[in-house]
């Protein structure tokens, strides 16, 4: 499967049309918190993406890509528990406006690995989603730095917790956040 978005972004790539154009955006978000009241709580989210995407028509301007993502949470009272994923999959962009200051995105992430720990640590797999709207204004003749909405979903089907073999799991969460992002556009 992965070859296969591979070969299909390779062709992209070679086959569209008039000029190469080209894409790179990087999307950060980090929230810590802490609460005292009878015990300490704290935790922290964390979510990077970098996508490398290709322009696949001017007008409307559009743009196919890859994207990798790391997702990050952690919250601990008494214990400790963290959620983290590495995602990756074919990515879209459609820039609305003529100036490309309003973009939306929506990235199939076809490969998702998770982990679960709480003292002992567990590994899923399953796949995500992940939409935005975002804005940002030119910084220089190529740059642009923005704000995006993000809505990210992960379903997890398999968990290996402790053993060798994978076993069937019904596992999902959700995101809704805001990020600061950069893009450099050829």
């Amino acid at each position: 499967m992965k070859r296969s978005c591979l070969g299909l972004l390779l062709f992209v790539f070679l086959f569209s049309g008039n000029s190469f154009s080209a894409v790179f955006d990087l999307n950060l978000f980090y929230d810590s918190k802490t609460l005292k009241v009878s015990s300490a709580e704290t935790g922290s989210k964390m979510f990077i993406e970098g996508s490398a995407l290709v322009d696949v028509s001017k007008n409307p301007h559009m743009a196919v890509g890859w994207a990798y993502a790391i997702y990050s949470s952690t919250d601990a009272t008494t214990s400790t528990t963290t959620v983290s994923s590495s995602d990756m999959g074919p990515k879209f962009t459609w820039f609305i406006d003529k100036k490309e200051h309003w973009s939306l995105s929506l990235t199939y992430n076809l490969i998702g690995t998770g982990t679960y720990s709480t003292g002992s640590s567990d590994t899923w797999r399953g796949t995500s989603l992940k939409a935005d709207v975002g804005w940002g204004p030119p910084l220089g003749d190529n740059s642009f730095l923005g704000i995006r909405l993000n809505y990210y979903s992960a379903t997890y089907t398999e968990s290996l917790a402790g053993g060798t073999s994978y076993s069937q799991v019904s596992y999902a969460r959700s995101f809704i956040y805001p990020s600061v992002f950069v893009s450099y556009r050829m």
